[in-house]
């Protein structure tokens, strides 16, 4: 990530999750909001989670101001009421400090842990439900027919030869959407995404359990969908990253 690029001014923050806080202030003097010296470990851990789950990004961005403008004891405060706390996240005001949001490649191996901090019961104190990003060894038998393991999926319906339905399927090229597609099924199955490399000549295949395509996490780094109400694109290091910047 270019650094010097990214962050002229000492003041801005970088929103991202804890495994690269340490680094960033080493190498930037820039503040993050979780790290790994104590600060994983607090309630703004499962905001930023939270924030990389919803399936809105009018609510992402609005839990990233919140987790901004409020110290730990506001925020603890806040959440011995649900709906207080609610109230509080959806009228939070942009902050005023630019803020950088950091999505990284690397993120989707940490999505188990990701993903079970950010669905936490926080009213019932119960660990939340993980959920993971699983890459498949696919090959294409024709321009339709997909051919995984013991699976056939016709990428044109969204059919499996054993009667599963896929929800989603995208299929990117060097970062960009060429195809998206929804298919109605009863059950809300899971999703594919198709990403190519046109230069290398590599693919990769990458299902996504219920609920995730829509996650403010794949929209802005997989799909590159983001609404430029809330958030800009300021550094696209695809495959390996993407950093966007807060409207405010």
């Amino acid at each position: 990530i270019n650094i010097e690029k990214a962050y002229k001014k000492n003041s801005s923050i970088v929103f991202t999750w804890w495994d690269y806080g340490n680094w960033i202030n080493l190498i930037s003097n820039l503040t993050t909001v979780i790290d790994a010296s104590g600060s994983q470990r607090s309630p703004k851990s499962y905001f930023i989670a939270k924030s990389l789950l919803s399936r809105n990004q009018e609510t992402s961005y609005n839990i990233i101001n919140y987790t901004l403008n409020n110290k730990l004891k506001m925020i603890s405060n806040h959440s011995s009421d649900f709906s207080k706390l609610k109230k509080e996240i959806n009228s939070s005001l942009p902050h005023k400090q630019n803020t950088f949001v950091l999505l990284t490649d690397e993120m989707l191996a940490w999505w188990p842990s990701i993903s079970s901090i950010g669905n936490w019961d926080i009213i019932n104190n119960l660990p939340g439900r993980k959920q993971s990003f699983e890459s498949i060894k696919c090959t294409f038998k024709t321009k339709i027919f997909l051919s995984c393991g013991n699976f056939i999926i016709n990428i044109e319906d969204g059919k499996l030869n054993n009667g599963l339905q896929i929800k989603n399927l995208a299929i990117l090229e060097n970062g960009k959407v060429i195809s998206e597609k929804s298919f109605k099924t009863k059950q809300n199955g899971p999703s594919l995404i198709i990403l190519k490399d046109k230069d290398k000549d590599k693919i990769r295949f990458i299902t996504l359990e219920k609920g995730m395509y829509e996650t403010t996490f794949v929209k802005l780094f997989l799909l590159y969908d983001f609404n430029k109400k809330y958030f800009e694109i300021f550094d696209d290091g695809w495959p390996h990253y993407r950093v966007y910047k807060l409207v405010n």
